[in-house]
């Protein structure tokens, strides 16, 4: 009797010992399955932000490249910036099309040049369609790049066009004669000194100047109504004023090929979004007073450091 009993807890310990052994298995294949499950989602992430394809990602995806701020001034704006990202986007394996996101009231006319030459030589080269999606405002420079897709596309109250060109200056010259203050120039030809900030400009410096700007707006009305051949629905001088209109407006005259998201071009081409490079701030970060005076203080030096430069 005394065996059986020993017989019986002995077979009662192995069973528990089997059943610890067996719990410790099923959290180890738990823990392994959780962190490789959260590994993989973690490396498809970076990879779709990124704008990479590793070799077990296959899927089709829609590249998203974003352009906010003024073109050549603020950091998602800059030909430098946005060029890279536009190349990797078309360059990915995943990519079914390419979308421009634009929010911008334009910038420089150099700028815009470069990235747009860019998306031209890049749909040549890869055979693959760009959208471009103005979110909030796409005007002048930033218009100007999105012309250059296959297709434009606005929200219905998005700002659209300010098709042409200004150029800005400050004449301080009354304030420092108020103080006494002078300055002296010396220059090689009448023209050398149009701009400066602390002189007043010459009636051949302010004709010069408005040369400049008429030029470069009739090189731009010129793309523009190439770009848009066929599709404008008013004639070429209604769209060289320098107005800008709302998406529904902007798409009865020809200016955007309808009212659409990114997201719902991405849903037509059934792909997901894959965002390029990374996102910009949030609007008011530092608080609303501190944003505030930051972007009038930019707004200043901005223009200051624009003196004399021709802008979209």
């Amino acid at each position: 009797m005394a065996m059986r009993g020993y017989h019986a807890i002995a077979l009662e310990y192995f069973r528990e010992r089997r059943g610890e052994s067996q719990w410790k298995w099923f959290k180890r294949a738990l823990i392994t399955v959780i962190s490789g499950t959260s590994f993989v989602l973690f490396v498809t992430e970076y990879f779709n932000r990124a704008g990479t394809t590793p070799g077990f990602l296959k899927d089709e995806a829609a590249a998203v490249v974003t352009i906010r701020g003024a073109i050549g001034e603020d950091t998602y704006g800059k030909a430098s910036i946005i060029i890279p990202r536009l190349t990797k986007a078309f360059h990915s394996s995943r990519t079914k099309v390419v979308i421009l996101r634009i929010d911008t009231p334009g910038g420089s006319p150099t700028d815009a040049e470069r990235i747009y030459k860019t998306l031209e030589d890049l749909k040549h080269e890869t055979g693959k369609p760009v959208i471009a999606v103005i979110e909030g405002v796409g005007a002048s420079a930033g218009y100007m790049i999105a012309m250059h897709a296959d297709k434009v596309y606005s929200g219905q109250y998005s700002l659209v066009g300010s098709i042409g060109a200004f150029l800005s200056t400050w004449d301080a010259s009354g304030f420092i004669a108020e103080h006494n203050v002078k300055q002296n120039s010396f220059a090689s030809g009448p023209l050398k000194t149009m701009g400066q900030t602390f002189a007043a400009m010459t009636p051949e410096q302010a004709k010069k100047a408005q040369a400049i700007v008429d030029h470069l707006g009739e090189m731009f009305a010129a793309d523009f109504l190439k770009a848009r051949d066929g599709k404008l629905k008013q004639p070429s001088r209604y769209y060289t004023s320098g107005e800008v209109w709302h998406g529904d407006q902007a798409l009865a005259i020809g200016l955007v090929d309808g009212i659409k998201s990114v997201e719902a071009v991405a849903r037509e081409y059934d792909a997901p979004i894959s965002e390029y490079g990374p996102a910009p701030a949030p609007p008011f970060a530092g608080g609303f007073l501190s944003s505030f005076v930051d972007a009038v203080a930019r707004s200043v030096i901005t223009q200051v450091r624009s003196t004399a430069v021709p802008s979209l």
